[in-house]
């Protein structure tokens, strides 16, 4: 479960683009698979987001 949300801080701090060197070099640990999985999931939610904020803004 550690593992997961390690993955889950990486892929945010990543679409920041903000990354230590120490933490960089703790992420080569991470499963890669795990990340392109959660990074895909967390992308489809950040553009639904985004289209349910500009939804809410053109009927407001």
């Amino acid at each position: 479960m550690k593992q997961f949300f390690k993955t889950i801080q990486a892929v945010l701090w990543s679409f920041i683009g903000i990354r230590k060197k120490s933490s960089h070099a703790e992420d080569t640990k991470l499963n890669p698979i795990h990340i392109i999985i959660i990074a895909v999931i967390l992308t489809i939610l950040f553009i639904y987001a985004l289209l349910g904020i500009v939804s809410y803004a053109i009927k407001g």
